[in-house]
């Protein structure tokens, strides 16, 4: 199970990105949780294969992030400091991340290849609704990468 918390036990200045296995059946005993990303305010998106998508935020700006399920390595796939990024999705052969991105000045969902490959834009958004009203709607959204 991954998920993001702010622990009593742990301290609250750990905030981040934990996993932690689950038991199952009454031989399963559960595990302590382990601290995937120091990150206050980074959110879990996605995971498949050994991968872990994530939205962090540094300062003002969203980014995307690919992080190894193992802890040894996390890149920004979005690469956009002049965007807002978020709401990642991994494709189902765990090759390609989507997330949608302003950047350009319109929201779109983009694409790019795992680890950390260029993005590409894929399309736009609709250009009215919650997402041209709403600077923050997004972070209430959700994508998901059909079979």
């Amino acid at each position: 199970m991954i998920y993001r918390s702010c622990p009593a036990w742990n301290g609250l200045e750990r905030c981040g990105i934990y996993s932690t296995q689950i038991a199952t059946g009454s031989a399963g005993q559960p595990s302590f949780p382990t601290l995937l990303t120091y990150q206050p305010w980074a959110f879990p998106n996605d995971t498949k294969d050994g991968y872990l998508a994530l939205t962090g935020r540094q300062g003002e700006d969203w980014e995307v992030y690919a992080l190894s399920l193992d802890g040894s390595w996390m890149v920004n796939v979005s690469r956009n400091a002049s965007a807002q990024d978020g709401l990642a999705a991994i494709s189902p052969d765990a090759h390609w991340i989507a997330f949608v991105s302003n950047r350009g000045g319109k929201w779109a969902v983009w694409a790019a290849s795992l680890p950390g490959g260029s993005a590409q834009k894929l399309f736009d958004l609709p250009s009215s609704g919650a997402w041209a009203t709403d600077e923050q709607e997004w972070v209430r959204q959700r994508i998901a990468w059909g079979q």
